[in-house]
């Protein structure tokens, strides 16, 4: 038995938090660690001494303990179209065991100017070396290469050519690559394919590039950095079919999951989150408006509690939280575990919900009652998750 101290998420929410560490070690009563082991039960007991009606209380819920890694492989498949448009796409080499750590922004245009580039005269399902100059080297899952070969259907890959031209998990993963819209494109049939060489970086840049099968185009350019960093920006997408990610080349991986690439962390909220000190200039342990050098829209979208300023627990709501999904997010107010906002790992308060849902998507709440209050600060749909039942909020 362990005793666990919570304190409020968020000054007046009412929600209350706690952690305790866990370990497979002996088991020591109140040591402040958990003994716990895969597949074990473990079952939480508060004691409310007055639960609102004048009575004490003592709910208690139960959760299986799972000890299996979640890797993340960067990777989504389209069977037709896909949601990604706009949009940038940013892998950072972070030392974790997934190598990356990964984030989307908004973004129109090319980040990489492409003036004065070099176009490519790609063939229908081709591939060209690109050799690095001034000694560089791009990194990609820890290896290093001295040249990458692009190919005219959509990829780039690092330990040799590839023509492949139908997209599947298996193919994007037979090789180290990076797929900005691995599919069956015609370069000859009209657009351009150029690369350009930075100081810091290689970009390639496909622009209106037409898919064989539909005739519709598709843009988007891919970004190597000398560091490791690797960006995709799609601009245009209309390809029936395609896949986008990056691959280390070692097959496909046994515990393959897809990510939902549009539902990435908001770059712009995790640089907040990451650098809080250097932002908070003022010492006060929040993040003004000003601090920020955020859109009025953004921080709105961010500050939960409506009072001008930037909390950690915002930010880090606004960064974890929207990692599954930002159009679709659920909350279970009894969910014990592992917290992401999708369908099977809820959020358990609406404060983090509503955090996370993007201007304009749904809050899937399941019914259930809970005593914290919620106030809108954007635009949503709350629905009810189930075909029956009553969901009550605030008392």
């Amino acid at each position: 038995t362990e005793t666990v101290t919570l304190n409020e998420f968020g000054s007046g929410t009412g929600v209350f938090r706690g952690s305790i560490n866990t370990s497979d070690f002996s088991v020591m009563t109140e040591d402040g660690s958990l003994n716990v082991s895969h597949g074990d039960t473990i079952t939480a007991t508060y004691s409310d001494v007055d639960d609102g009606s004048g009575f004490p209380a003592s709910p208690m819920v139960q959760a299986t303990i799972s000890c299996t890694p979640t890797a993340k492989y960067f990777t989504e498949a389209f069977a037709g179209g896909s949601d990604l448009s706009d949009i940038s796409l940013e892998f950072t080499p972070d030392g974790s065991d997934d190598f990356y750590a990964f984030c989307a922004r908004p973004q129109n245009t090319f980040p990489a100017s492409m003036s004065g580039a070099a176009t490519l005269t790609l063939s229908d399902d081709a591939s060209q070396e690109v050799i690095l100059t001034d000694s560089k080297t791009i990194p990609i899952y820890g290896v290093n290469y001295s040249s990458v070969f692009v190919g005219s259907n959509g990829y780039i890959t690092f330990a040799g050519s590839d023509t492949t031209f139908t997209p599947s998990t298996s193919a994007h993963f037979n090789a180290p690559r990076v797929s900005g819209c691995f599919t069956d494109l015609n370069p000859p049939g009209g657009g351009t394919v150029r690369v350009k060489q930075f100081a810091d970086k290689l970009a390639v840049a496909y622009n209106t590039i037409a898919q064989v099968s539909t005739g519709f185009t598709s843009t988007f350019q891919i970004e190597l950095y000398f560091n490791g960093m690797i960006r995709i920006t799609i601009i245009d997408m209309n390809a029936s079919g395609s896949i986008v990610g990056l691959s280390d080349g070692m097959g496909v991986p046994g515990d393959f999951v897809e990510m939902d690439l549009s539902g990435g962390a908001n770059c712009e909220d995790l640089e907040l989150r990451n650098n809080f000190s250097t932002y908070n200039t003022s010492g006060d342990n929040y993040i003004s408006f000003a601090e920020a050098g955020l859109s009025q829209s953004d921080f709105d979208a961010i500050d939960m509690n409506m009072n001008g300023y930037l909390s950690m627990e915002e930010l880090l709501i606004a960064t974890i939280g929207s990692a599954d999904s930002r159009v679709d997010v659920y909350v279970d107010f009894s969910y014990v575990g592992d917290e992401r906002g999708s369908e099977y790992q809820p959020f358990n308060t609406v404060l983090e919900g509503q955090g996370s849902v993007m201007p304009g998507g749904n809050l899937w709440i399941e019914p259930g009652s809970t005593s914290g209050a919620m106030t809108l600060h954007k635009q949503m749909t709350l629905n009810r998750n189930g075909v029956s039942g009553t969901v009550t909020i605030g008392n």
